[in-house]
């Protein structure tokens, strides 16, 4: 599968980025016509949208969800500006990170666009970080954060960037690539298991 990052339509900071556009609905048909503009060569794979949490939509900063493409890629976007204005900033984080391939467990962007606004990252095997909790190997998954975190360290922007949300990213897709398997992988991340206060505590 080819890859469709490099389109001329990469992001700027998040509060620069003049063609910024979002989709006008969580839908379907939104989805298709910005899959359509973006990455073309995905646009016959069957599209999943979820439901908006009716909780959500009270809060506009809410208003973004993720596409099942298949069962090989998953598709973010928005249908807000203080939405699209997260989901922008996420892109340029993955985006910014991907010149350096010292920094592991990533999740693997397959395209970008902020006209439209649109994050497709490769779909890796998983399961619910609580499913799979009591088997996990504490000091195994404690030295892969340990190497993310040190990568990240020495990444020459690394002061510029929020470092909760890049342990988010990267954590979620260690805990997918590893949740599935059934003995450790050589290469292969584990999950986390103090995930949410990791999170908690970078983030403050």
């Amino acid at each position: 599968m080819a890859e469709f990052a490099a389109r001329g339509r990469g992001p700027a900071a998040p509060d620069r980025v003049p063609e910024m556009k979002w989709l006008a609905e969580c839908s379907i048909a939104a989805f298709r016509e910005a899959l359509q503009a973006v990455a073309p060569e995905l646009s016959g794979c069957p599209v999943t949208v979820p439901v908006p949490d009716p909780a959500a939509k009270a809060d506009p900063l809410w208003w973004s969800s993720s596409a099942a493409l298949g069962d090989l890629f998953v598709g973010k976007f928005a249908w807000s500006r203080p939405a699209a204005l997260r989901l922008a900033n996420e892109i340029g984080v993955l985006t910014a990170l991907a010149a350096a391939p010292t920094v592991p467990y990533l999740p693997e962007v397959v395209a970008t666009s902020t006209d439209p606004l649109l994050l497709i990252t490769r779909r890796v095997p998983g399961a619910s970080l609580f499913e799979v909790v009591d088997s996990i190997d504490r000091d195994r998954a404690g030295k892969q954060l340990a190497s993310f975190l040190a990568a990240l360290a020495v990444y020459p922007t690394a002061g510029s960037v929020p470092v909760g949300l890049l342990i988010v990213l990267a954590l979620l897709t260690l805990i997918l690539r590893r949740a599935m398997s059934p003995a450790p992988i050589s290469g292969e991340p584990a999950a986390i298991e103090n995930f949410p206060e990791t999170t908690a505590a970078a983030a403050h």
